[in-house]
């Protein structure tokens, strides 16, 4: 009676360069070894990519508003365009600053026909264009909320004539991130 044997496995690579499991499977290392260095390229860029602010640059903030009414000069982050707002019959502009935060800045009309004030750090730190929503607060008066993705994909927002009369909430460099508190989310 004939008998068939089994052909041998490989056995050629070495047992001290061999990950645990791959012995006697040089595939195995191979595989192993580019999972490792994926995840050490990962690992080391990744954080960087997450947190980073948009790299495009700083460009200057717009000369004028949608109306033709002069802005004053200042810069923002490239990649997140200045928000315009007609709140309370005055221009609001929204901006995410070039400063080291890439904090937010606002700047508003003095009056309804009024000149621009100079740019106000609101605080934050911007991963986004700036996002308005106008609303009637319990008051029944009229209300502006503006948010922001800020650090680790999350959204941020703040309030003015919301919850306190003629400020920001919570508070003029402060924001939250508190769903219950957020009209836009």
């Amino acid at each position: 009676m004939l008998q068939l044997q089994r052909p041998s496995r490989m056995q050629s690579v070495p047992q001290e360069s061999t990950p645990a499991g791959a012995k006697g499977h040089p595939g195995r290392a191979t595989k192993w070894f580019a999972r490792l260095l994926v995840a050490a390229v990962m690992g080391a860029l990744l954080p960087a990519l997450v947190a980073a602010p948009a790299q495009a640059g700083s460009c200057p903030t717009p000369s004028t508003d949608p109306n033709g009414r002069p802005l004053p000069a200042g810069s923002y982050v490239c990649d997140y365009v200045p928000t315009y707002r007609l709140y309370d019959s005055r221009g609001h502009v929204f901006v995410v600053g070039t400063d080291s935060a890439n904090s937010i800045h606002h700047t508003w009309q003095t009056s309804p026909t009024g000149p621009y004030t100079g740019w106000v750090n609101l605080g934050g730190t911007g991963r986004s264009s700036v996002g308005t929503h106008l609303y009637n607060n319990s008051s029944g008066g009229k209300a502006i909320e503006i948010w922001v993705v800020g650090l680790g994909n999350v959204k941020y927002c703040k309030n003015y004539n919301g919850n306190v009369g003629g400020a920001w909430w919570p508070g003029q460099t402060a924001w939250t991130s508190n769903a219950s508190s957020c009209r836009s989310f």
